[in-house]
């Protein structure tokens, strides 16, 4: 929760003032104590969410409720945020073993089959390398 602060009117108050100044800074310390205690506990509830839109979309693609084209766009996203985010690769390695976890309960080899190329397929659709631009001397 962000707290408002308001500086209260004086008589002899001034914006220049010590009392300004302070009441300033103190207010940046309260935003960044908060920041800091609620920042890694936020961003692990967007990682989820993230997961939680993909399926949505995939689903939605699958019933024509949105264009073929939503889960490929955001699967391209997700796989942006799965190099850059700490939070975004531990929630898919949760999924992953959650989701593993029930293929292996269903000890049905069809399942197995089919989840097992599918799984290959994904990694090795995200683990193609992101090559960083070249040097301007190295054109080709």
């Amino acid at each position: 929760m962000v707290h408002l602060v308001l500086i209260p009117m004086q008589r002899n108050f001034r914006f220049g003032s010590k009392v300004s100044a302070l009441l300033l800074i103190h207010s940046i310390n309260e935003f960044l104590t908060w920041h800091a205690a609620n920042y890694d506990p936020a961003m692990k509830v967007v990682a989820y969410t993230e997961l939680i839109i993909l399926a949505r979309v995939v689903l939605g693609a699958i019933t024509f409720q949105n264009a073929i084209l939503a889960p490929i766009i955001f699967a391209h996203f997700l796989r942006q945020r799965y190099y850059q985010s700490v939070f975004t690769r531990d929630a898919i390695t949760k999924a992953t073993r959650f989701i593993d976890g029930y293929v292996i309960k269903a000890n049905n080899p069809i399942v197995s089959q089919i989840y097992a190329k599918l799984k290959a397929l994904i990694e090795q659709w995200v683990g193609s390398v992101i090559e960083p631009n070249s040097p301007q001397g190295a054109r080709r």
